[in-house]
């Protein structure tokens, strides 16, 4: 029985964010580190970061917010159900409590999604490879049907579905947030019958919250390799063929670059925040998708 494709995408999220943050994630991208980006295209270092794509060649979506920020549709950003009193987002619980509530209009976020991919539009010359929601607003109840409507409109074939294996077993999230994974999680299983409809591809496997914590310290890539091939084992996945042993890739990209390349340091000086001179957090997220890209 033949073995299943997948492909591996590391993304680097909120480009766009800082300056800081954007350099970091390009240097990521150079060490061979990261795949993609998602940008935040209402965000103040957008352009830079849309030139720093064009520049080294980078795959970039758009990673759509509704919930930090202003509204990139201007008429919104005075008197809108999704700006609070002083013409910014509700922020992440924000948003939820008050589509929670029925307060927030649908047809606002339409009119704000669809300006996002304008503005990526004119930003990078091209529609998204992809479009993922900021802090995941984009499988929340009444928000994805509205979300995949969109991207069936603009012939944006991919989205992101946070559906994290194994993450209710993680001894380090606390509390109060593995509370909110769980949420994330249910809002996710619940958006894939809607992608579908429109058809819209999703990934398969996500990794993302577990390493939020572990990010900030040594230990990351301890807990990356040991997960990652959990999940692979979960899986069924013999890792041959395209997906490489990270230790394997890691040495290998070493040998061809030297240690005085990036990826040497890279889990101290660009994935850690308490260390890294350029940025201080880079939000990453591992996906699968399965069968042909």
């Amino acid at each position: 029985m033949p073995l299943p494709r997948l492909l591996m995408v590391v993304t680097g999220d909120d480009f766009g964010y800082c300056p800081r943050r954007n350099q970091g994630i390009v240097d990521c991208f150079l060490a061979g580190g990261i795949s993609n980006v998602s940008l935040l295209v209402n965000a103040s270092a957008a352009k830079e970061a849309a030139d720093l794509a064009g520049r080294h060649k980078i795959p970039i979506g758009l990673h759509a917010n509704l919930s930090e920020g202003t509204p990139v549709y201007q008429h919104l950003q005075q008197i809108s159900t999704l700006v609070n009193p002083q013409g910014f987002f509700h922020g992440k619980m924000g948003f939820r409590q008050a589509l929670e509530k029925g307060q927030l209009s649908m047809n606002q976020v339409e009119l704000e999604l669809r300006a996002q991919v304008r503005r990526f539009i004119e930003l990078t010359g091209h529609l998204p490879h992809h479009m993922d929601g900021h802090q995941h607003v984009h499988v929340l109840p009444d928000v994805r049907e509205v979300f995949a409507q969109v991207l069936s409109d603009v012939r944006i074939p991919f989205t992101r579905v946070p559906i994290e294996p194994g993450l209710h077993n993680c001894p380090w999230v606390p509390a109060h947030l593995h509370t909110f994974y769980m949420e994330v999680e249910k809002d996710a299983l619940d958006s894939i019958p809607v992608f579908k409809h429109y058809g819209i591809r999703y990934i398969c496997v996500f990794m993302s919250q577990r390493f939020k914590d572990k990010a900030s310290s040594g230990f990351f890539f301890y807990y990356f390799y040991f997960y990652f091939f959990d999940f692979c084992f979960q899986l069924g996945i013999s890792l041959v063929s395209k997906l490489t042993c990270l230790h394997c890739w890691r040495e290998k990209m070493l040998e061809k670059r030297g240690k005085s390349h990036p990826i040497w340091h890279m889990s101290k000086d660009v994935i850690n925040p308490l260390t890294c001179t350029r940025t201080p957090s880079c939000h990453f997220s591992i996906v699968f998708y399965r069968g042909e890209t």
